[in-house]
């Protein structure tokens, strides 16, 4: 009877050994369309074999498959890539979403339109006084855009709420201090 050794490639990472063993001359009943097996085998130790095979002298059916192929140092960062995606991955589910983040930027961009809307019609309105009057704007000036230097100042409050509620990630106390020292000198 004659003994069959199939050509069989190997190659292997640090978690796993592949073999490949191919038969061209199978005489198989059923329909098959590959002319190889391929084999995964876990090992039990994750270490980097020298060789396949126990004894010294590689048998003659045995050749690397240079398809899977890589060095100890290529398997290395392979595998600290694989680890990479898995931390991203699981960094990025562990980030919460929050249902009600269009909201909160809506309310702040409406929020800073209202400031500078109105901050900049009582620069405008202070500038065209005083071209068209001259120093006689100045004394009453004040009363004509007080409502709105009130109302401005009034949203300024919202500074040191919004951090209060969670809306912006600033400190409460910094915010609460630009805001009323600027309350103070006015």
């Amino acid at each position: 009877m004659q003994v069959l050794t199939p050509h069989v490639y190997w190659a292997q990472r640090h978690g796993e050994i592949y073999l490949r063993v191919e038969i061209s001359d199978a005489q198989v009943k059923h329909k098959s369309t590959q002319r190889q097996v391929n084999i995964t085998v876990r090992k039990q130790e994750h270490v980097w074999w020298d060789r396949l095979a126990r004894q010294e002298k590689k048998p003659l059916f045995l050749a690397p498959d240079f398809d899977r192929w890589l060095d100890e140092s290529d398997a290395e960062m392979e595998l600290r890539e694989k680890e990479e995606k898995i931390n991203k991955v699981s960094i990025e589910s562990r980030v919460r979403t929050d249902p009600y983040l269009g909201l909160k930027k809506g309310f702040l961009f409406m929020y800073n339109l209202v400031q500078f809307l109105g901050y900049s019609w009582i620069f405008v309105n202070m500038t065209v006084r005083l071209f068209i009057l001259g120093q006689d704007s100045f004394y009453d000036t004040f009363h004509t855009i007080a409502d709105v230097m009130y109302f401005c100042q009034m949203l300024a409050i919202m500074e040191v709420i919004n951090p209060a509620v969670g809306l912006v990630k600033t400190g409460v106390m910094p915010a609460f201090i630009q805001v009323s020292t600027v309350l103070q000198y006015r």
